[in-house]
């Protein structure tokens, strides 16, 4: 699935991955666009999501969590596994992971497994084990791949 250029939050559906990295602090119709992309790529089906989030962007608004939660909430159990990197050092990065942790944890109620990263390596390989099944197993190479292209495409890096 082709992202447009000037989109701020980068969503690449692979095979039963979603990587989501935004290139600035995420927006309602972000998120919105976020969830048709993931009902149209995935239909009913088992997914898990990737969120790498660089350390330039913002804590989101009340309303872009609100939004947020309803998502992780509507897709409930066909989770399999969240995982988000929260990159960057410091007092704000570790806030962030902390806040992160809190909702994601309340949200899943146990039924999905999620952890939250201070980098890419650890959380791409915890997905793909996570992720994996008796029917596929996510190719680590590919998702490797994709998030440095999420990444070139959200910072220019």
């Amino acid at each position: 699935m082709k992202v447009p250029l000037d989109d701020p939050l980068r969503v690449l559906p692979l095979d039963g991955v979603c990587v989501v990295m935004p290139s600035e602090t995420p927006r309602v119709e972000g998120i919105r666009r976020l969830r048709r992309t993931l009902l149209r790529h995935y239909g009913d089906g088992a997914l898990s999501l990737l969120f790498v989030v660089p350390s330039k962007v913002g804590i989101p608004s009340d309303e872009t969590r609100g939004e947020v939660r309803a998502l992780l909430s509507e897709l409930g159990p066909r989770l399999t596994a969240v995982a988000a990197v929260i990159e960057g050092t410091g007092f704000g990065a570790s806030a962030k992971r902390s806040v992160l942790t809190f909702v994601t944890s309340v949200l899943a109620r146990g039924t999905t497994s999620v952890r939250v990263f201070a980098t890419v390596d650890p959380a791409a390989e915890w997905i793909a084990e996570s992720a994996a099944s008796d029917a596929w197993s996510p190719d680590l190479e590919v998702l490797h791949a994709e998030i440095a292209r999420a990444r070139i495409q959200a910072t220019g890096e």
